[in-house]
């Protein structure tokens, strides 16, 4: 990937996308930070968020395992002390009737039974639940506040959301005995109201949109999952390691609340605008114009997905758009399945195998996505131009388009394929390692990403690109809750008789998304009546 950078590409990439923001940017807009004269003069590019994505999905990724084994030493202390007093209301209602105590913890290995497992997961689903709740309540809130005032403005408020919930966790982590757990409710509220995971995406999507052409997006597109895959990669590994030399998961709360103070002063004083002022007040406008919508339309979530429906793109079926979106929805609820806590229980692993196998996956996702990816596209259009079946024509951009689009369909099918047939694989296995292979080869299912994305993004208006992200948004939140309450909620009732239950659940959801990539098929354009 460091060899694809330069400069030159990623200025010609924004200048054949949108104009350069110093030309008519304001010098009294408050809501741009003091760094706005500083910022000013440089011209955004995608670069300006796929660097700074990896710092972040770092500190995201070093939470995963680290997260799993605060929850269960936390609950497991719960389930093994017993006391008559239980005054926590909050904890009780969360878990059930146990008690508090002020006594160490109790070592992990003594927690990987079936019960504190389903306690655990029930706790999960509250908090996760919580998040992409307050989440699906601000993202059409957030998508119209950052096309009035920059994606800058998003990001910062993440950026302080994050931090917000990083001193909840060091302060249950160091005074549970002083607060309790109720900061543990408090966490997540804040992190949705504050722009949470989803919405920041839903950002950093958009700024690269606004940054690119649709040629140039794919390209783009797929550095940002780079960017994302390098992070889980180094991120779980420094957690485990961290874990292992200080035997707390303590330390690992202080080196992600420094990632997000640093973020914030990157998108306060470095950052530059993506949008221009033009195309912001453009948006004030149209916010205006919404002001006279009924109370019903201004409280209504959903109706930020009316723009999934509204869309009549070329080259390809007419509802690609909605399948594309319901392809999404399908695989974000598969983002968050409780593989830790089954491997924790059937293979007796703690948080340092579990960083290491997210480590690997996320590795193996790396080398796809740089290497394999793009040799299989080149493969695939060499093919079809010696077999010569009429998509030769490089200068006939229908043409060139109606190619994209298929490319970018196979590769989706292709990838939901892997998913379903692997994740099956793993509910099979029966063995760690078996185990570990299995998830290792589902890491292949990453090649269908980079074309959701692209595809999804290039088949609107590039007014509506904003729009479409926010929708999507309040799509992941609910797949989200989803996940949370359908098949975490499967793994808690489940653990004891079936535990491998929720895999082939996840199976079905992956064939489920395959299913539907096949009613997605490139068409002639009104435009192009020789295309086959």
């Amino acid at each position: 990937m460091v060899s694809d950078i330069n400069s030159k590409d990623s200025n010609d990439i924004y200048l054949n996308g949108q104009s350069s923001l110093s030309s008519s940017m304001s010098e009294n807009d408050p809501l741009l930070g003091t760094g706005h004269q500083i910022k000013s003069k440089r011209i955004a590019s995608p670069w300006h968020v796929i660097v700074p994505l990896f710092f972040i999905t770092f500190g995201m990724s070093a939470l995963l395992a680290p997260m799993v084994q605060f929850y269960t030493e936390i609950f497991c202390q719960r389930y093994y002390q017993s006391s008559e007093n239980a005054n926590d209301a909050l904890l009780t209602w969360m878990v059930g009737d146990t008690g508090m105590s002020n006594s160490p913890l109790v070592h992990t290995n003594d927690c990987a039974i079936p019960e504190i497992q389903a306690i655990v997961s029930r706790v999960q689903i509250i908090l996760i639940v919580l998040d992409s709740a307050s989440s699906l309540f601000m993202a059409s809130f957030y998508g119209s506040l950052s096309d009035r005032h920059g994606r800058c403005l998003l990001l910062r408020i993440f950026s302080i959301g994050g931090i917000v919930v990083m001193f909840c966790y060091i302060a249950v982590a160091n005074f549970q005995g002083v607060v309790g757990v109720t900061l543990l409710i408090v966490a997540p509220l804040a992190r949705g109201l504050l722009a949470g995971d989803v919405i920041a995406v839903a950002a950093i999507q958009s700024y690269i949109s606004d940054c690119t052409t649709p040629e140039a997006r794919t390209v783009a597109m797929g550095r940002m999952i780079a960017s994302i895959l390098l992070g889980v990669i180094f991120g779980p590994t420094v957690a485990s390691v961290l874990i292992l030399k200080t035997g707390t998961v303590t330390y690992v709360f202080y080196m992600v609340l420094l990632i997000y103070v640093g973020f914030y002063f990157y998108a306060t004083y470095y950052m530059p605008e993506s949008l221009t002022q033009q195309a912001m007040e453009t948006a004030q406008q149209k916010a205006t114009q919404r002001q006279k919508r009924s109370f019903w339309q201004k409280i209504n979530l959903f109706s930020a997905l009316s723009v999934l429906v509204q869309a009549k793109p070329a080259h390809i079926s007419r509802y690609a758009v909605p399948i594309l979106a319901a392809i999404q929805f399908l695989m974000t609820t598969l983002g968050q399945p409780p593989i830790l806590l089954y491997a924790m229980l059937e293979f007796k692993w703690t948080a340092y195998e579990g960083g290491l196998l997210t480590s690997i996956m996320a590795l193996t996702r790396f080398v796809i996505i740089i290497w394999v990816l793009p040799s299989l596209l080149r493969t695939i259009q060499a093919r079809w131009q010696h077999q010569k079946i009429g998509l030769v024509d490089d200068g006939d951009d229908n043409k060139k388009e109606y190619r994209r689009v298929l490319c970018d369909i196979t590769m989706i099918r292709t990838g939901l394929g892997i998913d379903t047939l692997c994740i099956i694989l793993s509910a099979l296995t029966a063995s760690g390692p078996a185990f570990t292979l299995s998830m290792v080869f589902q890491s292949m299912s990453i090649i269908a990403q980079p074309s959701i994305r692209s595809l999804y993004t290039s088949l609107v208006d590039p007014s509506e690109v904003g729009a479409l992200c926010g929708a999507q948004a309040v799509l992941d939140s609910i797949a989200t809750m989803v996940t949370m309450t359908g098949i975490n909620f499967i793994y808690s009732i489940s653990v004891v008789v079936m535990p491998s239950l929720f895999l082939y659940v996840c199976a079905g959801v992956a064939g489920l998304g395959f299913v539907l990539s096949l009613l997605i098929h490139p068409v002639k354009s009104q435009n192009d009546q020789s295309t086959p």
